[in-house]
């Protein structure tokens, strides 16, 4: 992820930025922007604020970039988390996806009555995760306002690259797969 901000001039000063789950790796090369909130649901030594990314609490057209890394796999509404994200963005804005896929699944596959976190392990991955998205993760942003590019940003990479960033990816489920959803302006 930090690599795909970087190459892709997502870092300049100037742009306002909403970084949820504030990653240890990442924070420091976002914290210096003209406006950084380094947002979760709970307080956190990178936190600025706590809030339930449903409700996100900034008005509209806020943000500039939104970066949201294995979030939305916990939320359960995410489509509601989607469009409050394209919301708080200007036009254009961009927001940086990276969740859990299952390639090989269509759809995202979802039970709000599986609440048991063995259960939850078993069919997400996670005791917390509440789904594990299919190749539909594109289409959901689609539907909640945005305009959906995935980058082929790894396959561009040096052999040495993706060595040294670990990034081959030979599971069925990708941890990897970068989706950049642009708003409207």
């Amino acid at each position: 992820m930090l690599l795909f901000l970087r190459d892709s001039g997502l870092l300049h000063p100037a742009l306002r930025v909403l970084h949820l789950a504030p990653e240890e790796g990442i924070h420091p090369h976002l914290k210096h922007r003209q406006l950084y909130v380094g947002a979760d649901l709970s307080a956190g030594p990178r936190v600025d604020h706590t809030f339930d990314i449903q409700r996100v609490p900034f008005p509209d057209a806020s943000f500039d970039l939104v970066v949201c890394s294995h979030v939305l796999e916990h939320v359960p509404d995410d489509r509601l988390a989607m469009r409050e994200l394209a919301r708080v963005l200007t036009g254009p804005g961009r927001a940086v996806f990276q969740h859990p896929i299952d390639t090989g699944a269509e759809a995202t596959a979802e039970d709000p009555s599986v609440v048991d976190p063995d259960e939850r392990e078993r069919l997400y991955g996670q005791f917390d995760h509440v789904r594990l998205y299919g190749r539909d993760f594109a289409a959901r942003l689609e539907q909640s306002g945005f305009r959906v590019d995935r980058p082929t940003y790894a396959s561009g990479l040096s052999r040495d690259d993706h060595d040294r960033f670990a990034l081959h990816d030979t599971s069925p489920v990708s941890m990897g797969e970068i989706y950049l959803g642009v708003t409207a302006g």
